[in-house]
């Protein structure tokens, strides 16, 4: 496991533990918390919504 995904699992953790239900960020952090931690946060089924700004998404990155 890599610092990066140290740093994106202990984000998890907290998010969890804090029973954290909205996230805001910007889009690649976003992506990266998601891509490291997203089995993880879909399991646990708290997050509600997801705020972002300073760039757009593309089409695929929504559908992420």
């Amino acid at each position: 496991m890599g610092i990066r995904d140290s740093y994106y699992g202990l984000i998890g953790e907290q998010i969890i533990g804090h029973q954290a239900n909205t996230l805001v960020g910007v889009p690649p952090h976003l992506l990266a918390l998601f891509t490291a931690q997203g089995e993880r946060l879909r399991a646990w089924g708290g997050v509600k919504k997801i705020f972002y700004g300073g760039e757009p998404l593309s089409a695929a990155q929504e559908r992420f």
